[in-house]
């Protein structure tokens, strides 16, 4: 069944489901995923709700598609719905996720049972959350760019309905092309003019990215690197407020929260 490809955060080591520029959905999967199917071999594959009874919506997502953290949900006055776009290639990948609110947290039990080392590089186009991973912690609004490893414990959540895309890149390359990742994973960069003209790039990415080839698909996260670069190069850590009492004591209480 394709719910055995879904792991987590992305993918597990997965039957190839090959598309191009002639794609077309081919199936749901039975716990409601489906794959894309045609001449390329980038894997992408669709999550939803909408097709588990809605008494078992949540239990669906946190045992399928987010197998590999613990998960919380917030809202337990409406019935809990999300959905997953992810697509996977050899120079990185895309989430793009809209959901109900919830909480995740992922332990070392986890890293060592999966042993997943990419980088996640987030937008929030809608809602507030939270982000702690490795020795940082920051509270996140429409328009902020976070950057979180699957390689150290951490958590984060939605408080809210969100949307949020995520850029899955390589570690080595983002090390190599972006920054230092013990500095930046579990921080943010606060909206601005260059977030909005990112989070558009992926945005434009994750619409299309089912009709790229594979190497259609290299050239596009290039271009995300490319544009992230300036952004990180651009951003001055000095005038954050991260780590200000204020912040520290609300990301406490959006944990108390959960």
């Amino acid at each position: 069944m394709l719910r055995n490809c879904v792991q987590g955060l992305g993918l597990k080591s997965c039957p190839r489901r090959r598309f191009g520029k002639k794609s077309r959905v081919v199936g749901r999967g039975k716990r409601g995923w489906s794959a894309v199917s045609g001449t390329s071999t980038v894997a992408v594959f669709f999550g939803t709700t909408e097709s588990v009874e809605e008494k078992r919506a949540f239990d669906y997502w946190r045992s399928t598609v987010m197998s590999t953290v613990d998960l919380q949900q917030l809202d337990l006055d409406r019935p809990f719905s999300a959905s997953r776009m992810i697509a996977q290639s050899p120079h990185g990948g895309i989430i793009h996720t809209i959901s109900r609110p919830y909480s995740l947290e992922r332990t070392p039990a986890h890293i060592r049972r999966d042993g997943r080392d990419e980088v996640g590089v987030m937008v929030v186009r809608k809602g507030r959350g939270y982000l702690e991973n490795d020795r940082n912690g920051t509270l996140l609004g429409v328009g902020d760019i976070a950057f979180q490893t699957w390689s150290k414990p951490g958590s984060g959540g939605g408080l809210t309905d969100f949307d949020e895309i995520r850029l899955l890149i390589p570690r080595e390359t983002f090390q190599s092309q972006i920054g230092n990742l013990r500095e930046l994973a579990g921080s943010k960069i606060p909206a601005g003019p260059l977030n909005e003209l990112f989070s558009a790039y992926l945005r434009s990415f994750a619409v299309s990215v089912h009709t790229m080839s594979e190497a259609e698909t290299a050239i596009a996260i290039e271009g995300a690197l490319h544009l992230l670069r300036g952004i990180v190069d651009g951003h001055n850590p000095d005038a954050e407020q991260d780590i200000s009492a204020h912040a520290l004591r609300s990301l406490a209480l959006a944990r108390i929260e959960r």
